[in-house]
């Protein structure tokens, strides 16, 4: 019961902190104990400031020592003069832009070799072009990122390489060709890689073996005809793809448990399915296609 009147307490002092500009001016002046103050409530804190429409650039100076994620997806108003402040933040973990159509390659130059950031979201920043992850590749500790329908190319993807943690990443709608995919080979610990149209073959589909961990994959919208097996494989999409066959060989199964079909052209039914062990699917049933939300997964 106490805990229920401790949270009741901080919930009601986050929304005073945070009723209006004069308030906010107040508690600001108090830099020193803002530096005390625990992440998950400076985090809370920074979250209330921008659902109130109360976040601007100078402000986020003061959240730089505690606040871990934020989250600032679809902020017309982020630019560069935003990216120069967080990248002061000491103990970043997590940095979601998407949508933010005034981020540029420039002003991506700000977070190179920050030390903490993990995860960092650049969907649809349309401005962000293979010289924005020229920056990126600094950042050694990033294990999540997401680039979806950017301006970078297959020679900027090339580039990614570099960054041997990444264990989930995003490249929905860029041009990545065999040869760029075939330079990230080298990044073993790949578990999630969003490829939907992409300019992938069954040339670049037999790199795909060498993610010996990969769990989730979309090849939707792509030239893939023939898909090797991934041991490992659970979530898979090839919607709106001509099929010859799924996960061809005869290695182990993989334990596939959601896979989306919609809209794809088989080539030989019978021979598309040979190699598909159903039994990990409880839904399956052939020729029904099973339609699941792969957004939920990357969480």
């Amino acid at each position: 019961m106490e805990t229920e009147k401790q949270k009741e307490l901080v919930r009601l002092c986050i929304e005073a902190a945070c009723e209006s500009r004069e308030s906010v001016e107040k508690w600001r002046r108090q830099r020193r104990s803002l530096e005390k103050l625990p992440s998950h409530l400076a985090d809370s804190l920074l979250r209330h400031l921008r659902r109130r429409r109360l976040l601007f650039p100078s402000l986020l100076e003061v959240f730089k020592h505690n606040v871990e994620t934020i989250d600032l997806r679809g902020e017309n108003s982020v630019d560069a003069e935003w990216m120069a402040y967080l990248a002061a933040f000491h103990y970043l973990r997590s940095l979601n832009v998407a949508d933010c159509h005034r981020v540029t390659s420039s002003a991506l130059w700000a977070l190179t070799g920050m030390t903490c950031l993990k995860d960092l979201d650049l969907s649809r920043c349309t401005k962000v072009t293979d010289a924005g992850i020229s920056h990126l590749i600094s950042i050694s500790t990033l294990e999540k990122l997401f680039v979806p329908e950017t301006g970078v190319t297959a020679s900027g993807v090339a580039l990614l390489s570099s960054l041997k943690n990444l264990s989930v990443l995003d490249l929905g709608g860029l041009p990545v060709t065999d040869m760029a995919l075939s330079s990230l080979q080298v990044l073993t610990k790949l578990q999630y890689l969003d490829l939907w149209g992409s300019k992938l073959t069954n040339k670049g589909a037999a790199v795909l073996q060498m993610f010996q961990e990969l769990s989730f994959l979309n090849l939707a919208w792509t030239d893939v005809t023939k898909l090797p097996n991934l041991p490992s494989l659970e979530c898979l999409n090839l919607s709106n793809c001509t099929i010859d066959s799924i996960l061809e060989g005869n290695e182990d199964k993989a334990p596939l448990t959601k896979i989306s079909l919609a809209g794809a052209t088989f080539i030989n039914e019978t021979e598309a399915f040979l190699y598909l062990e159903t039994s990990f699917c409880p839904f399956w049933t052939y020729p029904t296609l099973l339609l699941t939300d792969f957004n939920s997964y990357r969480k």
